[in-house]
């Protein structure tokens, strides 16, 4: 692996790093990603929260019920 040195403007470390925060990775392996994304990479990463919850058999066909009101100022 090479060492490569970014500057990136304050607005953008910020993001950076909420990425990085929020998922649990480091600032490098977002970089890598994004510019494998960029450039019509296949190493994209599923995010960790896909598969951990259950939405029964169903959920396709009640998707209007489910988000009903979703969105709407209470």
């Amino acid at each position: 692996m090479h060492k490569t040195t970014v500057y990136l403007d304050d607005e953008t470390q910020r993001r950076l790093r909420r990425l990085a925060d929020a998922s649990g990775r480091t600032q490098a392996d977002i970089i890598r990603d994004a510019i494998l994304a960029y450039s019509g990479g296949s190493k994209r990463r599923r995010p960790r929260s896909i598969g951990i919850g259950r939405g029964g058999r169903d959920l396709s066909a009640r998707v209007d019920s489910l988000l009903e009101g979703f969105g709407e100022k209470r």
